[in-house]
């Protein structure tokens, strides 16, 4: 089942409040009204472009006519939003902090020091474990997905 390799309605809906920009094959999708039972359900892009939402998707719209959609993304899609390496701490000489899954878990750490800046530990699947490293990185003013820092784009 597709529930089975995307992350939860619930995480998915965090990502979204976070202000994480997604993009996934996969979306959770809430139908309603009419003769249409009111249910969530994983549906694939194609199916969504079938349906006439792959516009509203692009345009960041969340709510559309009789349906409510969110990226659900897999491990794999996750994995790959999360950055490679994140900046050193102020005022020290330590190397940036690097992603890495280990010890049951996702963290940063530096591999110099072993000095762990952040660790999830993965209790239920790799990709809520992803995507919660994800809601925690962009909290804590870390770019996520392609972002680019305040520094970075005066370069």
């Amino acid at each position: 089942m597709l529930e089975d390799i995307c992350i939860s309605l619930e995480t998915a809906r965090k990502l979204v409040e976070a202000g994480i920009k997604i993009e996934s094959y996969f979306f959770w999708v809430h139908t309603y009204g009419f003769d249409i039972e009111s249910k969530w359900e994983i549906r694939t892009m194609k199916e969504l472009i079938v349906l006439g939402l792959d516009q509203e998707i692009e345009d960041d719209v969340h709510e559309v006519a009789l349906f409510e959609v969110y990226p659900a993304p897999t491990a794999e899609e996750l994995w790959e939003l999360l950055p490679f390496c994140i900046g050193k701490k102020p005022n020290s000489d330590l190397t940036p902090y690097m992603k890495d899954v280990t010890l049951g878990g996702i963290a940063y750490w530096d591999r110099e020091s072993k000095e762990i800046l952040h660790l999830i530990v993965i209790k239920s699947t790799l990709c809520e474990s992803f995507a919660k490293m994800a809601i925690w990185l962009k909290q804590n003013g870390y770019c996520v997905g392609g972002e680019r820092s305040a520094e970075a784009s005066r370069l």
